[in-house]
């Protein structure tokens, strides 16, 4: 149904709103191929795009920066290469694991205070955990083996989300 007359709210994968607006598209373990468009930050309804295990590569679109309502970004076990773009605040869950080329550091992440799971584990992500992370509240997971990343974790990252019987 794809390139046809359907409505994009028909079309596999894709979930939209009572207003006919896509919200949600799940292309999981279909063998997508090819690179993001930077038309992706045209749906600036989505709070979903989950696109693991395909055949995904390049690098991460700027538009991604528009997508505000977006709370789910799964894009593991792809071939994403270069940083990872300025992601916008409302992001609950950055899945990107497993994308062996996809440099950049977790700085920007310090300022998503609704994270609650971070896997960027076998990426090339570098640097150091920043202290400020210690400020994501909801924080439930972070996996970063496989990484470039050095040094300790933070002490306060540790206190803040396993001390005192948390």
């Amino acid at each position: 149904r794809y390139l046809s007359n359907s409505h994009e709210c028909e079309w596999y994968g894709s979930t939209c709103n009572d207003e006919d607006v896509i919200t949600e598209i799940r292309f999981e373990q279909n063998n997508l191929q090819g690179m993001l468009p930077e038309e992706i930050g045209e749906l600036v309804e989505l709070r979903t795009l989950s696109l693991e295990k395909g055949q995904i590569s390049g690098v991460l679109p700027d538009s991604i920066q528009k997508l505000w309502f977006l709370e789910e970004l799964d894009l593991d076990y792809n071939d994403f290469r270069g940083p990872l773009p300025q992601l916008p605040s409302g992001k609950k869950a950055l899945d990107m694991n497993d994308n062996p080329n996809l440099t950049g550091s977790l700085d920007s992440l310090s300022t998503l205070t609704h994270l609650a799971f971070i896997a960027l584990h076998e990426t090339k992500i570098s640097g150091t955990i920043p202290e400020a992370m210690s400020n994501l509240n909801d924080l439930e997971v972070l996996t970063v083996h496989g990484t470039n990343l050095q040094g300790p974790m933070p002490a306060s990252l540790c206190a803040s989300h396993f001390g005192e019987g948390k």
